[in-house]
């Protein structure tokens, strides 16, 4: 049996101390929710049904058993073993000719709650029910009726004549009872079961921005407009050139428009997965080139957003707004995962969209019990707006605007769109220095010796002077360029040649500080 981390075990008993009977547990992107909530599978009384919402996730799900039986489409008989693992979506379809189905189970956990689509299944349960996810916040927003004659809000139109309509937003709290919130994504880092984020963004006006009723941008002119297309070539190059990374773009038209640009540059190993654009791989096959090939690009709209344990993965690039602050944290966390394949001590992100400046670093702590129960703010709801429409290219006939498809002929707008790059490079929000701890645990995994180390120890402090210009480095040269060197070269240098890595040869100080000066003067002269 697997031996769970002490944070997991303390959550764990947790749960197991909790009297409610619909009870939600928010476990970190990295913190081994699976784990938590396999285990608790197993050491539980009865009967116990486990929910995922893909098919991936059932298999996946699985293979944490040796006796656990799975239920999917094409089986006509549910399972009458233990510990059984469906999908959601198959699961609410069978139901519907069979309330009975689940009648026997003593515990059901939902994996990925914050999906909102378990709902019919929370009325007819009768037992315990426990929801899992890293970040239980919903993007939905419910419609309520105001009634003047009785004095109450109700989701139900009454049939009074004096009432008012009113939106709020959907919180957790409306299924679970309570909830139970496990380690903040900053105390993973600390203790070493994730990588810290190095940020930089590029800064947006959005004050001429269109949005829908989620706080997306419209499928409009804007999205293809420069001022809000970020030049995602240009600050691969700059920030990510040969880490693997993941680059996320907001509509299918513009996923295609950026591979294009980057296989027309020569970078090589780009994979391209969508829900329009046709690739010569299927996506597990794309899922596994890119698991396996160094330095490789996956190029997506909002795919791999969960359920995806590539732990190599280096940089995010987040070219468009994101509205929920789940899908943020879920897009973001990709990248966060340690590995031993390679040296990873941070990830990079890089912010296309504004995000940071709405939601904050995906490392900041953000109060779950709040945002749970959330709170009694009632907006009086707008009336709909005429819908906009737009004429199609190809025969001329209207259209609504966001659909690309014309409805007439069936050309596709969206792919022959003007598409206009705004140049500029993001500007780095925090800066992470090199830790020589982390360098020297890397090297022993990997049998390396000291010169290694301190190869890597060159190669941080390097980066740390990547958004420096050229004449403030210049100028600073024998000032704070010296400062820098000092405090980040001098102390890791010595804690790595007393640590008992192997030595094949000696190393002065001033030799590998003249060695990181020459790296750093060729940068800049």
């Amino acid at each position: 049996m697997i031996q769970l981390r002490p944070y997991q075990q303390d959550l764990l008993n947790e749960i197991n101390a909790n009297q409610n009977r619909k009870i939600l547990v928010q476990a970190a992107t990295g913190a081994g929710k699976t784990v938590i909530f396999t285990t608790l599978a197993k050491q539980y009384v009865g009967r116990v049904l486990i929910l995922v919402d893909s098919r991936e996730l059932v298999g996946q799900t699985a293979k944490h058993f040796t006796d656990a039986s799975t239920f999917e489409a094409k089986d006509k008989v549910f399972p009458k073993t233990k510990i059984v693992v469906s999908m959601v979506q198959t699961l609410k379809s069978r139901l519907k000719k069979d309330n009975n189905l689940i009648a026997d189970f003593d515990l059901i956990i939902i994996d990925e709650c914050h999906v909102i689509i378990y709902e019919k299944i929370l009325e007819i349960a009768n037992c315990k029910v426990i929801g899992f996810t890293a970040t239980p916040v919903s993007n939905r927003k419910d419609n309520y009726f105001f009634c003047f004659n009785h004095k109450v809000m109700n989701k139900i139109e009454c049939d009074c004549c004096d009432k008012i309509e009113f939106t709020k937003d959907f919180v957790l709290a409306d299924l679970f009872q309570d909830i139970i919130v496990g380690i903040p994504i900053a105390d993973l880092i600390t203790d070493g079961f994730l990588v810290v984020d190095e940020n930089y963004s590029i800064p947006i006006d959005e004050s001429d921005f269109k949005f829908d009723e989620f706080g997306e941008v419209r499928n409009s002119e804007e999205v293809f407009n420069a001022k809000y297309q970020m030049d995602v070539l240009a600050n691969y190059n700059e920030f990510c050139h040969g880490k693997k990374t993941m680059i996320f773009t907001q509509n299918t038209a513009l996923n295609k428009f950026i591979y294009d640009l980057f296989v027309e540059a020569g970078v090589p190993n780009c994979l391209m997965y969508d829900s329009v654009n046709e690739t010569d791989y299927s996506r597990s096959e794309v899922v596994e080139k890119f698991r396996n090939t160094d330095g490789s690009i996956l190029f997506n709209v909002g795919v791999f957003t969960k359920g995806f344990d590539v732990t190599d993965v280096q940089a995010i690039i987040v070219s468009r707004r994101i509205s929920s602050l789940s899908l943020y944290i879920q897009i973001t966390g990709r990248a966060s995962r340690i590995t031993d394949k390679i040296f990873k001590d941070r990830f990079i992100h890089i912010d296309g969209g504004g995000n940071i400046a709405r939601f904050g670093r995906w490392s900041d702590t953000f109060d779950w019990q709040k945002i749970f129960w959330g709170n009694d703010d009632y907006k009086a709801k707008k009336e709909p707006t005429d819908e906009e429409v737009t004429e199609c290219d190809n025969c001329g006939e209207l259209m609504k605007e966001r659909t690309c498809l014309c409805p007439s002929c069936c050309h596709n707008n969206c792919k022959i769109k003007e598409i206009k790059i705004d140049e500029g490079l993001a500007i780095q929000q925090n800066v992470i220095p090199p830790e020589a701890k982390k360098i020297i645990d890397y090297c022993k995994k990997i049998n390396k010796d000291k010169i290694f180390a301190l190869k890597i120890l060159t190669s941080q402090i390097y980066q740390m002077f990547k958004q420096v210009p050229k004449e403030q480095f210049l100028s600073n040269r024998n000032t704070g360029v010296e400062r820098v060197l000092n405090t980040h070269l001098k102390l890791n240098y010595f804690k790595i040649l007393n640590s008992d890595l192997p030595s094949s040869a000696n190393r002065t100080l001033k030799r590998q500080k003249e060695i990181l000066i020459n790296k750093l003067e060729k940068k800049y002269l």
